[in-house]
């Protein structure tokens, strides 16, 4: 409100620039509390620094103020509207372009449940994972915002603009899930970031998985971007409602948010897979396109239905070619490529895999990524001596009892002693 009162006709680039330096704070935010400000300050410390943060934010804000009030700032007059103005009433102008952002919120961090998923099934359900994820997501979204507020400024058209980053975030969203293997590095990188320590450990670790996020969360994180300025540029028409409508469309992102996180991973994860998920999320994101149209004067000019019409046939084609793919597609991404992978299941909360080794016939248990049991030689030396060290210490055991979870070697091992008459 404060930016857009002496000049509504600016309210894209200034709700950009704004939006875009805050979910900029943001992902520096993201990035250095898990890569320099826990390691260096500790959880304390690092929770004090972000209070001082806010405090800073409150007394530049009073400063404004001050500044404001010794400047004579005057807001924009109730009856003088931007020139741009539509047709439609105010209510459904609002109303159905806050519905458009909400299903855009609601997609938005539903597919960052799903892509923290794949990505921490590939790459480890580390900390750092999810760090680099906010980080790139963040960055993608402030680059976004800083593009759609300018495109508004130099074209107008916030609407036109919004169906075309929505319908390009559903393709570019989809196509990147399906041609980029997210898998865990080759054996070459593996064992050189395995055979380095410390700070050099972990910049490699972390470079190899920026690159794979980058490459599946950039785009669409850039497209997700447009949607908060070019919704405020559309409906911003007079000066004594800024800060309402503005709060409605944040306040309808925000709903979206929340249940597209909850849905994501309470509902639609546990029950359609990953692959399927992605379906709906991708419809969900397509179907802000049409209340977008409805705000526009008589359902939009000629030209206004056509670029719906693209911007649906763009969506709705990138989901019938998405829904083509085998059903383990997305999962496989995740799986070793060097291994042959022999059976594959996706539950509720884990991946669980079997994959062989060509080399020597050894197979590897996995679940969410990680190794759980092989039936390698160094693999089952360690497992085996779980039964053996023991059984040996007793002179005739008749009985044994094996909690045990992988691919049986440890309870093989305990088959081997001829005394024992019950293993349960």
């Amino acid at each position: 409100r404060f930016l857009l009162a002496s000049d509504l006709g600016q309210s894209g680039w200034r709700v950009g620039v704004l939006y875009g330096v805050n979910t900029a704070g943001a992902a520096l935010g993201a990035f250095l509390s898990d890569f320099l400000l826990v390691p260096a300050l500790g959880l304390q410390q690092t929770q004090l620094l972000a209070v001082a943060f806010n405090l800073v934010a409150a007394v530049a804000a009073m400063r404004l103020v001050g500044l404001a009030a010794r400047g004579g700032a005057e807001e924009a007059p109730e009856e003088e509207a931007v020139a741009d103005a539509p047709g439609a009433r105010p209510r459904w102008l609002v109303g159905n372009t806050a519905l458009a952002i909400g299903l855009s919120g609601f997609a938005a961090m539903g597919i960052e449940i799903l892509w923290f998923r794949h990505l921490s099934v590939a790459l480890g359900g580390l900390r750092s994972v999810f760090s680099l994820l906010l980080t790139v997501m963040l960055l993608g979204m402030w680059a976004g915002s800083l593009a759609g507020g300018a495109l508004h400024r130099r074209y107008g058209r916030a609407p036109q603009f919004y169906m075309l980053s929505q319908a390009g975030m559903v393709a570019s969203a989809l196509l990147l899930l399906a041609i980029v293997p997210t898998a865990t590095p080759p054996d070459a990188l593996r064992d050189a970031i395995m055979e380095s320590s410390g700070l050099q450990r972990v910049a490699m670790q972390s470079l190899h998985n920026l690159k794979k996020i980058a490459l599946v969360v950039a785009p669409p994180a850039l497209l997700m971007g447009f949607a908060f300025p070019l919704a405020n540029a559309h409906v911003q028409r007079v000066g004594s409602s800024i800060g309402r409508r503005a709060g409605a469309l944040y306040l309808a992102n925000t709903v979206g948010a929340v249940a597209g996180s909850l849905a994501a991973g309470l509902w639609l994860i546990p029950t359609l897979g990953m692959q399927q998920t992605a379906t709906v999320l991708a419809l969900v994101a397509a179907a802000a396109i049409l209340p977008l149209l409805a705000t526009l004067p008589g359902g939009g000019a000629r030209a206004d239905r056509i670029l719906a019409a693209g911007c649906g046939a763009l969506s709705v084609g990138a989901v019938a070619l998405w829904v083509q793919l085998p059903w383990d597609h997305l999962l496989r991404h995740g799986i070793r490529s060097e291994h042959t992978l022999l059976a594959l299941s996706e539950g509720p909360n884990e991946l669980v895999a079997v994959t062989e080794d060509p080399a020597d016939g050894s197979r590897r248990l996995l679940t969410n990524g990680y190794s759980m049991s092989s039936t390698a030689i160094d693999g089952q030396r360690y497992m085996r001596a779980f039964t053996h060290l023991p059984l040996m210490q007793m002179d005739r055991p008749t009985d044994a009892l094996v909690i045990c979870f992988g691919v049986g070697s440890t309870l093989h091992s305990a088959s081997l002693h001829p005394s024992l008459e019950r293993i349960e």
